[in-house]
Parts: structure tokens; sequence; C-alpha cells
């Protein structure tokens, strides 16, 4: 029996470690995302602005 737990608090120790890992790599990802998207959305204007530019500009 205890040999048992002593295996079943080793793997709870390693899935602790594991979700932790994960948990590191999906908040890096989602800060990716953000700045990501805040760069789409200034290339965006960036990207309108040239196109009013050369619609209102003189023939």
């Amino acid at each position: 029996m205890e040999k048992r737990l002593e295996l079943l608090e080793t793997r709870l120790a390693y899935q602790d470690k594991t979700v932790e890992a994960l948990n590191e790599v999906v908040t890096r990802q989602q800060d990716q995302i953000d700045r990501l998207e805040r760069e789409l959305h200034r290339l965006k204007a960036v990207l309108e602005n040239a196109l009013d530019a050369g619609r209102n500009a003189d023939p």
C-alpha cells in the first residue's frame, strides 16, 4: 500500500510540473497573440491611411 501511495505521489508531482510548464507555454502564446493583434490593427490603420491618401491625391 505504501509503495502504491509513493507511486501516486510521484506521478502527481510530475503532473503538477507538467501542468505548470504547459501553463507557461499558454501564457507566452497568449502574450504573443496579443502583440500580433495589436500589430495587425496598427498595420491595418497604416494601410487604410495610405489607401485614403492615394484616393485623395491629385491625378
